[in-house]
């Protein structure tokens, strides 16, 4: 089956360092794979750049009629550009896609092996980042396009709230702990599911959801809002570091 890699480059402070972290070591590792991008940043050095690394970038004017029903409609959040992701890999013949993100390095290719292995098990999506409360980040996962079952968008939580099943899938005390921590996050947390999660639920919810080793790959967190240099980290102060 034919798998293509795709993100969305989106940050509020105006430069693209993390992306080109990410896609050097991406293209470190993989050379000659299918790269999709939603740009979200409009900077023309930026889009430069992706070009010169082989990536297909795509603007984020789409006509947001053929995204998901569910889809919120609104240009530049990181949800819509998922679904235009899927879309555009579609379009282009591909029976999988893997979301990485612009604050993401690459080490091996292990971690991607092992997201594919899962695919071929007969799982329908499966990903290397895995918090306490059992959900599945959609950074580093694999998801079988056919059987993508809603928009990636924020999405009101429903009725399987009611369900026995929700808390065995979703463990609910370690999720609390989640907001205690992070208490702007509580309200929303309640009553929306993030970017992504409403998908692994219901896929989790059929069994058919899988956490894989996340050996080669590391992700930063929190990219869209502070810069490498925020967190201490240059190109060539990670290179060494690794090596």
């Amino acid at each position: 089956m034919s798998t293509c890699f795709g993100f969305v480059t989106y940050n509020s402070y105006g430069n693209f360092e993390w992306t080109k972290i990410c896609v050097s070591s991406f293209r470190g590792i993989f050379p000659k794979e299918k790269l999709l991008v939603v740009d979200h940043n409009h900077n023309p050095q930026e889009l430069d750049y992706l070009q010169s690394q082989k990536a297909e970038v795509i603007p984020n004017f789409i006509d947001k009629k053929s995204l998901p029903p569910d889809s919120i409609r609104r240009s530049n959040t990181h949800g819509m550009g998922l679904d235009i992701l899927v879309q555009e890999a579609r379009t282009r013949g591909f029976e999988r896609i893997v979301f990485i993100e612009p604050d993401c390095f690459f080490t091996s290719n292990v971690w991607y092996k092992e997201l594919n292995a899962a695919i071929d098990e007969g799982n329908h999506m499966a990903g290397v980042i895995q918090f306490p409360c059992n959900q599945i980040h959609p950074c580093g996962s694999i998801w079988l396009i056919d059987s993508i079952p809603y928009s990636f968008e924020h999405a009101h939580k429903g009725e399987e709230v009611f369900t026995p099943e929700f808390l065995k899938i979703l463990n609910y005390p370690e999720l609390c702990k989640r907001t205690i921590r992070y208490p702007k996050a509580a309200r929303f947390t309640s009553f929306w599911w993030d970017v992504g999660i409403k998908n692994w639920y219901f896929l989790a919810l059929r069994g058919l959801a899988k956490k894989v080793s996340d050996e080669g790959f590391m992700h930063f967190w929190h990219g869209s809002k502070t810069p490498p240099e925020g967190k201490g980290i240059s190109k060539d102060k990670l290179t060494i570091r690794l090596l």
